[in-house]
């Protein structure tokens, strides 16, 4: 957030230090993960990001977010950093709530199977290429149900991943 200081100079104040008095958010994620016990990766999400709103320590529930294996895919908190006219770099608060679409998931499985022939195919300069791609992420076709802060707004966003 940026802010105004008693001297009338701009100043950063991190979300957690600005919003500590009123920590509905943390509170809201935290009481949802009680809700998620039948999932042990989406409890373990949810109770990570509320810790995190409270410390602005993202990195635990980041990889949390990353092994979340639910039926219900959620996206809440800061995201990875954007561009501004203004400041640079800034990070954004967004949120998705999402139902995965397994029927869906499965057919475009096909895809993630082949990425590295893709990319050795590729119509670019070898040199270009990435010559052995890193560990496959989940690709997973999901149905948005709710969408909130950065991510509601201008263009809807299409595709995801975790970027940083």
């Amino acid at each position: 957030m940026v802010r105004r200081d008693a001297n009338k100079q701009l100043k950063l104040v991190p979300y957690n230090l600005e919003y500590k008095e009123r920590p509905g958010a943390g509170r809201a994620v935290a009481a949802r993960s009680r809700c998620a016990h039948d999932n042990a990766s989406l409890k373990k999400f949810l109770t990570t990001r509320a810790a995190a709103f409270g410390s602005n320590d993202y990195f635990e529930s980041d990889m949390a977010w990353m092994d979340l294996d639910a039926p219900v895919d959620v996206t809440i908190g800061r995201m990875k950093p954007t561009t501004t006219s203004c400041f640079g770099y800034k990070a954004a608060f967004e949120a998705y709530i999402n139902v995965r679409d397994d029927k869906e998931s499965a057919r475009l499985a096909f895809l993630g199977e082949h990425l590295q022939e893709i990319e050795n195919n590729l119509p670019e300069d070898p040199q270009y290429r990435v010559a052995k791609l890193g560990a496959a992420a989940p690709i997973r076709v999901v149905n948005e149900v709710f969408a909130a802060g950065d991510g509601n707004h201008g263009v809807q966003t299409a595709a995801y991943n975790l970027a940083q």
